[in-house]
């Protein structure tokens, strides 16, 4: 049997009173109970409080989430704070790290319940694709709902030169699906900004190519010659479909295509004025170009970033059974659509 002596004052009515809102004074533990867990040999309550990330709330980039806790009277035990690890090429993680009051340590607590360590994988698990579905984009055999958003380039906010854009790719839980990079030429970013031709690589969590966006130069415009489109391969060297920009001086008009080169999908978006402070829609429709199937929406994300940078965040929603190329189509569609309209 374990016992504990500490020095906390006590009221009369039996409850240990705060020290000016400060932490809890440590215990000192006899018996088998591990030193570093005897705040929880004393009590039976605890509060979790997260702190308000400021730079989060202004800005909408997701910041390391930190924690008080603190027992019944408002004491702290123990702080916690998140640290994200990131594993390029292989997958990415979550811990949690807590400190008793001095250093940072691990003390082998969890957040929810005491003694049981959860980890949090930013990578979905890979799915075994069965059937005629390539395995390379068996991802999207499973979703209905994709997330881009676009990562901030501190150097490009800094000095406000245009440097080359990284997208993660994720699913209706936040899980990384896919990660996707630019790949253009200084010379191209400056010369020719939003309008320059492009070529994205979208990466697996073991990063291997397996989805590749290819847009030509085109001048901008409502002739013919100007009209923008994008190729879609995958895997990298095979088109699977056409991302294809329609004549219309007063909507946003694309038609998603097959391999074939076969209209498959329409997309209508509204007029060429927005607010930028609410989301931009682009409706996605069937063949018929009347029923609505799906959305891209372009997130607001904070006054901050829509101010200062041109990092985006588009949602993308389709039908969960939509052959998984048409996916990936509507996938660059997005992209196209950044470049185009967003990208300033």
């Amino acid at each position: 049997m374990s016992s504990t002596v500490t020095s906390q004052p006590v009221s009369q009515t039996g409850t240990m009173q705060p020290v000016d809102g400060g932490w809890m004074e440590a215990p000192v533990v006899f018996g088998d109970d591990p030193q570093h867990l005897g705040y929880l040999t004393l009590i039976d309550q605890v509060l979790i409080k997260q702190r308000i990330e400021h730079l989060e709330v202004v800005i909408g980039w997701e910041t390391v989430n930190k924690y008080d806790i603190l027992n019944s009277v408002g004491q702290r035990v123990y702080y916690a704070e998140e640290a994200t690890l990131n594993v390029k090429g292989s997958c990415q993680c979550l811990e949690s790290t807590f400190s008793d009051g001095g250093p940072v340590s691990d003390v082998g607590a969890a957040l929810v319940q005491f003694g049981q360590q959860e980890t949090y994988p930013s990578w979905m698990e890979a799915p075994v694709v069965f059937g005629y579905y390539p395995q390379h984009l068996g991802y999207l055999t499973l979703i209905d709902q994709v997330l881009i958003k676009q990562r901030i380039e501190l150097l490009e906010v800094v000095i406000g030169w245009e440097t080359v854009n990284k997208y993660d790719i994720l699913n209706s839980v936040g899980q990384n699906i896919y990660y996707a990079e630019e790949d253009t030429n200084c010379l191209v970013r400056i010369c020719c900004g939003p309008m320059r031709p492009f070529d994205i690589k979208i990466f697996d969590n073991l990063m291997v190519e397996v989805i590749h966006l290819y847009r030509p130069f085109r001048c901008g415009g409502w002739c013919f010659c100007c009209l923008q489109e994008l190729e879609v391969q995958s895997p990298p060297g095979q088109t699977i479909g056409y991302v294809h920009e329609v004549c219309d001086p007063c909507n946003r008009l694309f038609v998603l295509n097959n391999a074939q080169n076969q209209t498959v999908l329409h997309i209508k978006g509204g007029t060429c004025c927005y607010c930028p402070c609410f989301p931009v829609p682009f409706e996605i429709r069937g063949r018929d170009n009347t029923t609505q199937v799906g959305m891209i929406t372009k997130q607001f994300g904070g006054l901050l970033r829509e101010g200062f940078t041109d990092s985006d965040s588009f949602t993308i929603t389709f039908p969960l059974d939509l052959d998984v190329n048409m996916k990936a189509v509507a996938i660059g569609a997005a992209f196209l659509i950044d470049f185009m309209y967003f990208e300033q």
